[in-house]
Order: C-alpha cells, then structure tokens, then sequence
C-alpha cells in the first residue's frame, strides 16, 4: 500500500514467515529458524504474503 506523507510517497509492504511448533520434534530456536526460511522465500516469491514452512516430513533429502 501507499501512503502520502508531506512530498513523500511511501510504500509498504508485509511479508510474514510462519511455522508450527512441535515440542516434541523440535526446539524453539529449530522452530524460529523455519519462520525465518518462510519468511525469505515468501519475499523471494514477491512479498506482500504470508509463508509457511513446510513440515520436516514434507521436505526432500536436500532440505527444500
């Protein structure tokens, strides 16, 4: 969105990672850690969104 302060136009953008914490297959850190993975592929994919990880079940062998 776009806002119209003084001379300036400012544009904003929120792009959120978001992950599931399980206590019983992860730690807490594990569980920021996947948050912030989703929150950089969701501005690769051209942010303005909400990214979730994946669950570890769901991933390949090379960790995508």
């Amino acid at each position: 969105h776009s806002y119209i302060h003084k001379d300036l136009t400012l544009s904003i953008t929120m792009t959120f990672g978001l992950s599931i914490f399980n206590n019983y297959s992860m730690t807490i850190d594990e569980c920021i850690k996947e948050a912030d993975r989703a929150l950089y592929k969701g501005k690769e994919q051209g942010r303005n969104c909400v990214a979730v990880s994946e669950p570890e079940s769901a991933k390949t062998e090379d960790g995508q």
